[in-house]
């Protein structure tokens, strides 16, 4: 049995998806764990903390934008970056 070769062009392209898929993920997850964290930062080093994060832990208006933001990037990857056997389109 005589296996099909898969052209370069594919390979490099999901890759690039692997990479954009992952990396979604994980600034998803750092926005998510930097509106957690924040408030706990804010209240331990009081003297410590940056401007910009003093401004998340005190502002619930930027920490829904990020929490939002974290969701859309999350949602982002699933929908256009997620490979075609994980959506069950082999071909």
């Amino acid at each position: 049995m005589v296996e099909q070769q898969e052209p370069v062009g594919r390979d490099r392209s999901r890759r690039l998806a692997r990479w954009c898929f992952r990396s979604s993920l994980a600034l998803a997850a750092g926005l998510s764990a930097a509106v957690l964290a924040a408030p706990w930062a804010a209240r331990r080093w009081p003297d410590a903390v940056p401007r910009w994060l003093e401004l998340l832990a005190g502002d619930q208006t930027v920490r829904r934008t990020m929490v939002f933001a974290a969701v859309g990037l999350w949602l982002t990857a699933l929908i256009w970056f997620r490979g075609t056997k994980a959506r069950g389109l082999q071909e």
